[in-house]
């Protein structure tokens, strides 16, 4: 965590997941009751993202593979309520986790809904 990026609501940022690089790690500051939303799309090559939200507890509190399964491969965890004041923690990876055969770029986008 210490050398994750930090990501700013409605500035999206990308990046790159290949076989030397499984994941990439992101933070922000959130509060109680906030609503949000964080995007993962593929931009590029095979990727078929997949995102972690960890809490401020250290524990995974959301996740998603496919935003819309059979449909879209990309990953949105979609209006979710933060349950506490702190620093949350997103995870961009691929499917599959250390053992996921998809590469590619992206761009991960985090809105806040109040």
């Amino acid at each position: 965590v210490a050398t994750a990026t930090e990501i700013a609501p409605n500035g999206p940022v990308t990046g790159t997941i290949t076989t030397e690089n499984l994941f990439d790690v992101f933070v922000f500051d959130g509060t109680a009751g906030d609503v949000v939303n964080i995007a993962m799309n593929n931009t590029s090559g095979t990727l078929d993202p997949t995102l972690y939200l960890v809490g401020p507890t250290g524990v995974a509190i959301a996740s998603n593979d496919d935003a819309v399964v059979g449909e879209n491969t990309n990953s949105l965890i979609a209006n979710f309520t933060l349950p506490a004041d702190g620093q949350y923690i997103i995870i961009a990876t691929h499917y599959g986790g250390p053992y996921g055969g998809t590469t590619g770029t992206y761009q991960l986008t985090l809105s806040q809904l109040n």
